[in-house]
């Protein structure tokens, strides 16, 4: 399936091309799913260990190759690393990469120590220690 380009980066073909194939992955979704015959096609192709790039010729074997790709976690930032890598910002660029998909459970930690401890005698405190009970009133 060819896409028709809407917007063209000249000067960036990098761009481009990382346009290009998150259109063509992501075009997966709205896509027709791959007919009986062409799914048995790619299973004799897997069963005589076909080369994938010969496979990758096959209508089935692009289809499961892209939602493959959706699947994969690791896909999207993958995918935006390998052209940031092959297409540096420019020198006159003062900004700075920042770490992508790089999370830290320490943050929840951090922010829950700036809280205020709850104040002595707050009803959850009391209940937890049984000076709370309303038999005891």
């Amino acid at each position: 399936m060819k896409i028709k380009k809407v917007s063209k980066f000249d000067r960036r073909p990098q761009l481009d091309a990382l346009i290009e194939e998150l259109t063509e992955t992501f075009a997966i979704r709205y896509e027709k799913p791959p007919t009986a015959d062409q799914l048995e096609a790619l299973e004799r192709a897997q069963a005589a260990n076909i080369d994938p790039s010969i496979m990758s010729g096959l209508m089935a074997f692009n289809y499961q190759k892209r939602l493959d790709d959706l699947a994969a976690p690791s896909w999207l930032v993958d995918t935006f690393r390998r052209y940031l890598d092959a297409d540096p910002w420019p020198p006159s660029d003062k900004t700075q990469g920042q770490p992508i998909g790089i999370g830290s459970s320490k943050k929840r930690a951090r922010e829950q120590a700036k809280l205020e401890p709850r104040v002595p005698g707050t009803k959850s405190q009391r209940l937890s220690d049984g000076s709370g009970s309303r038999s005891g009133s």
